[in-house]
């Protein structure tokens, strides 16, 4: 089972005692298609259905079976129109064409509505793969009333037209704040602890990166001081620098590994790290001009 038809399952197990009938408007208008209302998911026919009954609608239930799927899709029928209007899904016009006026009265509403729609026609990926929560529409008005009712949430959600209109949200926060909308505090906090241990790997990986090209600079630089040193050693000899040359050029043939900052500490007195880069550059410029010789 996907992670989509997971959270779902887990919110209806949750159930919805606030704002049921917005869940339920919600669900019959964005599942709508060709005076059906249908999901691949039977609990959710199941649930929606005894939810219907429980407020005497009347209602039938039906399964298609796919010719080149092996996922069966489930359907209600709802035949009487004053039934449809009185769950405003239709109004004197047709098929509502954005969220009922009355669902926006109070927040759990809204959000009960905003529930309702994702059950109907949202899809979500698994947070271990990518970032990606999504609506998919027939029609662009309520693809735009959904997308409103996202950013009266402060979510940050996008529409793209791939043959359906398509509400899409990939901004992670976001997507955590729609499953506490939602209901789905677990998985919301499931997301928070991955989005921590990601960042924990990029801080790591970022802060070993760094380190390897430090190392890499260190090597390179101290390959480059060993031969300048062999260079003079076997030309005129270490014995005829200066004493403050001579030093540190036998410390970094002897350490090759030191970093600056430890050569510099290696020394008595102690020297700072650009006086030891001084020095270096100095024996590096006397072997360069020897090897001109």
């Amino acid at each position: 089972m996907s992670y989509s038809a997971k959270l779902k399952e887990d919110l209806l197990l949750k159930g919805e005692d606030d704002g049921l009938m917005a869940l339920l408007s919600g669900f019959l208008r964005c599942s709508y298609h060709e005076n059906r209302f249908s999901s691949d998911l039977a609990l959710l026919i199941r649930y929606v259905y005894l939810k219907l009954k429980e407020h005497d609608i009347e209602v039938s239930i039906g399964i298609k079976k796919s010719s080149y799927s092996k996922l069966n899709r489930y359907y209600l029928l709802i035949p009487q129109e004053k039934d449809l209007i009185k769950l405003h899904v239709m109004d004197d016009r047709g098929l509502v064409q954005d969220v009922p006026g009355i669902f926006y009265s109070l927040m759990k509403l809204q959000r009960a509505y905003l529930k309702g729609a994702f059950l109907a026609c949202g899809s979500i990926s698994d947070p271990k793969k990518s970032y990606h929560l999504e609506m998919t529409f027939k029609e662009e008005s309520m693809a735009r009333a959904i997308r409103n009712l996202c950013e009266h949430f402060d979510l940050v959600a996008k529409i793209i037209y791939r043959n359906q209109w398509v509400v899409y949200i990939k901004d992670s926060q976001s997507i955590v704040d729609f499953l506490v909308l939602m209901g789905a505090s677990s998985r919301a906090f499931a997301l928070e602890d991955l989005k921590i241990l990601r960042a924990m790997k990029s801080d790591v990986n970022r802060l070993v990166n760094c380190e390897t090209a430090n190392i890499n600079k260190t090597v390179d630089a101290s390959m480059r001081h060993v031969h300048a040193i062999e260079r003079i050693q076997n030309t005129m000899g270490i014995a005829a620098l200066s004493p403050p040359l001579q030093e540190i050029a036998l410390l970094r043939w002897e350490e090759p590994e030191l970093s600056l900052k430890e050569l510099g500490q290696s020394l008595d007195p102690p020297l700072s790290k650009s006086g030891v880069n001084n020095r270096l550059s100095r024996l590096v410029k006397i072997a360069e001009k020897l090897e001109g010789l």
